[in-house]
C-alpha cells in the first residue's frame, strides 16, 4: 500500500494560491487481481480545464496480463454533453481477452464516499482502451465545496476476472516458468559461458552473448544481423564510449534477468541513474527504461529535478514523458525551492527546455481565460 501523505500547513498556504494539486495513490491487494488508483485535487472550484482535456494517473495499477491508469476529464469529454466531469479507466495494456469491472467512487477530502459509479469492461490486446462514466460537475462542486482545501478526490477500484483472460503469453500463464528463465538466463550472464560478444567500454572489455543481446535489444539485434554488414556483426566486437562499465554491465545484467541488484541505491544516484536511463533509451531496451523512470520518480528531489526535466526532455521518448510530467508536477509545486539550485540555472541555459517549463508552469498557475463567443466551461 502506497498513499500520498497530507500537505505540510506551509504546504497548504502556497497551494491557495496555484491551481489544484494532483495526488495519486495506487493499492494492490495481495491477490494481485484486485486494485485501485486515485486523482485528489485541492482547489477544485479553481480548476479549469477545456472539454477533453484529461488529467492521466502518474500512477498504475499493473495486473498479471494488463495495466490499467485513471483519467479524470474535469471539463468533460469532448463528444459528451456539457455539465459532467468525465472518468476513464485506461487499459494501458491487455494480453489476450480481460473482463474488468471498475467502480469509480467520488469523495470529498476525508475519504468519504459521495457517489458511486460501476460499469463492467471487456478488453482485448490492440482494441479496447477503457471505459467510460461521469459525474454531474453541480454535484462534484458541491462535494468540494463543503469538503476542506476544496478537495475532492476520484478513485477507480478494478477487479480483473481471472477466468475471462484467454490467449495469454504462456510465461504470463506461469510465473513460476517466466522466475526459471530470468534465473537461468541471470546464471548465464554471471557465469561467463559461451560468450561470443565483446562490448568495449571505454577500453574495458566486457563480454556477452549476442543472441540474447539481440533477442532483448532492436539495435543489437540490427547491429549483429548478416545483413547490416556493420563493423560490429564482423568482428565482434562493440565499441562504446558513452558509458562506463558498471551502466554496461548493469544494461547487460536487466537484459538477461530482467532485474537489478540493488535497485534502490541506484536511483538515489542521480549521476549512475541518468547514465543508465539514457543507455536503456539508446539501445531501445524499453522495460529497462521504464523500469528506470519509476525509480526516478520515487528519487525527485529539489536537488535534482531540473536535472531530471533536463535529460528527460532531451529523450523524447514514450517512457521517459512520464518522468518529464512528475517533474512538472514537482516544480510546480516547489518552484522557489527549485528556482535556487544549481540544476535550474543550468536548465534556464537550455533554452528549448526552459521555454518548454515556462510555458507548462505558466498554463498551471494562469490557465487561459475562454475565447467570448466559445463555450464556457462549467463552474
Amino acid at each position: 500500500l502506497a498513499q500520498a501523505s497530507r500537505a505540510h500547513p506551509i504546504e497548504r498556504a502556497a497551494l491557495s494560491a496555484m491551481p489544484p494539486a494532483k495526488r495519486l495513490k495506487t493499492t494492490i491487494v495481495a491477490c494481485q487481481q484486485a486494485g485501485s488508483v486515485s486523482v485528489e485535487y485541492i482547489g477544485w472550484s479553481k480548476l479549469y480545464r477545456k472539454r477533453g482535456q484529461a488529467d492521466v494517473s502518474d500512477a498504475v495499477v499493473e495486473f498479471d496480463g494488463s495495466m490499467w491508469a485513471l483519467e479524470v476529464i474535469p471539463g468533460g469529454s469532448s463528444e459528451g454533453q456539457a455539465g459532467w466531469v468525465a472518468v476513464n479507466a485506461h487499459c494501458m495494456e491487455a494480453y489476450g481477452e480481460i473482463r474488468a469491472a471498475c467502480t469509480f467512487r467520488l469523495l470529498d477530502g476525508e475519504g468519504t464516499e459521495r457517489a458511486q459509479k460501476s460499469i463492467t469492461g471487456e478488453f482485448r490486446q490492440g482494441q479496447s482502451k477503457g471505459v467510460r462514466e461521469a459525474f454531474q460537475r453541480s454535484i462534484v462542486d458541491e462535494v468540494a465545496k463543503n469538503s476542506k482545501d476544496d478537495a475532492v478526490v476520484f478513485e477507480l477500484g478494478l477487479v480483473v476476472d481471472t477466468d475471462a483472460r484467454a490467449s495469454l503469453p504462456p510465461a504470463k500463464e506461469d510465473p513460476s516458468s517466466l522466475d526459471e528463465l530470468s534465473s537461468h538466463l541471470g546464471a548465464l550472464w554471471t557465469s561467463g559461458e559461451h560468450r561470443d560478444i565483446v562490448l568495449r567500454v571505454k577500453g574495458t572489455d566486457v563480454r556477452a552473448h549476442r543472441c540474447v543481446l539481440a533477442a532483448r535489444s532492436p539495435v543489437f539485434c540490427r547491429m549483429f544481423s548478416g545483413e547490416s554488414k556493420m563493423l560490429e556483426a564482423a568482428t565482434g566486437v562493440v565499441d562504446i564510449q558513452d558509458m562506463d562499465v558498471d551502466t554496461a554491465r548493469r544494461l547487460c545484467e536487466f537484459i538477461y534477468s530482467g532485474t537489478l541488484a540493488g535497485a534502490a541505491d541506484l536511483w538515489a544516484d542521480t549521476a549512475a541513474a541518468a547514465e543508465l536511463l539514457q543507455a536503456a533509451t539508446k539501445y531501445e531496451v524499453v522495460a529497462l527504461a521504464r523500469h528506470a523512470v519509476e525509480g526516478i520518480c520515487g528519487k525527485l528531489t529539489v536537488e535534482n529535478v531540473a536535472e531530471w526535466l533536463i535529460l528527460a526532455s532531451q529523450l523524447g521518448t514514450e517512457e521517459t514523458s512520464r518522468l518529464k510530467a512528475s517533474c512538472l508536477s514537482f516544480v510546480e509545486k516547489r518552484f522557489v525551492a527549485v528556482q535556487a539550485t544549481p540544476g535550474w540555472d543550468r536548465l534556464c541555459l537550455n533554452t528549448a527546455v526552459a521555454a518548454e517549463v515556462a510555458m507548462a508552469l505558466l498554463r498551471a498557475k494562469c490557465p487561459p481565460a475562454p475565447a467570448a463567443n466559445a463555450e464556457q466551461p462549467p463552474l
